[in-house]
């Protein structure tokens, strides 16, 4: 992984492999996974000084694949895998809650061992950086307190606070195996304008390195778009999704859909 700055952006690219151990994904541990981790070619750009909105530009929750990135270069996803569904709570990972998507892509929904690191005040440190530019800290506001728990320092919908030290920032939940209601896990929403040139498709069935943007663009869920350009004489969907396409997911692929409304902040937390 490398770093550079140019016109305003830090500039990363990586291979998006940790150097911890990926894996086992073959049933031996008991997560099963048919794909395997292998290097990505990864370029994000991230805004130098983020820029506040109430509109982003996309939707977090409707992105497949990359949202933000963690410090060791590892793209971090929303909390959806294949098909709308809560990852963190329904799929299995591996001992650094990452895994692996169709196109070897290794990444994580939630918060990693891996990204533990903690300040001298006992708040936790930078596990990584979403793409509006805000940093993401793991899940301690101080020694022992976790900071979706803090009454005098409350989270906002997309999982941040501001302080008179690190200025606006995001906090990771607990994973899942620790604590079960920490949807959205990482973050709820982009307080920030992300960075567009950092969407390129991708996500748990339908790609990423390079990806089927025209899935992303017209947000089918990923199982739908690898059932159809994998079909015979419908590979072009994952560029060019068209009527044809449509056509084809809707008899073939159950493809009556419509992208998935993520739980509300307040009913799926439940914190006390």
């Amino acid at each position: 992984m490398t770093f550079d700055y140019d016109n305003g952006f830090i500039v990363i690219q990586t291979n998006g492999l940790p150097s911890h151990p990926t894996g086992p994904f073959d049933g031996s541990t008991g997560c099963w996974n048919p794909n395997t981790a292998t290097a990505q070619d990864r370029t994000y750009q991230i805004p130098m000084h983020a820029t506040p909105t109430d509109n982003p530009a996309v939707e977090y929750f409707d992105q497949f694949g990359p949202v933000s990135v963690a410090v060791n270069g590892v793209p971090l996803y929303n909390p959806y895998d294949a098909g709308g569904v809560d990852a963190p709570s329904t799929i299995c990972f591996d001992d650094y809650n990452g895994h692996p998507q169709l196109m070897g892509e290794y990444h994580y929904h939630q918060w990693s061992p891996a990204l533990d690191a903690m300040d001298t005040d006992g708040h936790s440190g930078v596990i990584g950086y979403s793409f509006d530019g805000y940093p993401i800290f793991g899940p301690w506001e101080t020694d022992g307190v976790d900071a979706h728990s803090d009454m005098q320092h409350p989270l906002d919908d997309c999982h941040g606070h501001s302080d008179s030290i690190r200025g606006y920032h995001y906090h990771a939940s607990l994973p899942y195996s620790e604590d079960p209601n920490g949807f959205p896990w990482l973050q709820g929403c982009y307080a920030g304008e992300p960075e567009m040139s950092n969407f390129d498709g991708g996500g748990d069935g339908g790609g990423g390195g390079g990806g089927c943007d025209a899935c992303a663009t017209n947000q089918i869920p990923p199982t739908v778009c690898n059932c159809v350009h994998t079909a015979p004489g419908y590979e072009y969907c994952c560029t060019n999704w068209d009527a044809a396409c449509q056509a084809y997911a809707d008899e073939f692929c159950g493809a009556g859909f419509a992208p998935p409304e993520p739980p509300s902040f307040e009913s799926t937390r439940k914190r006390k």
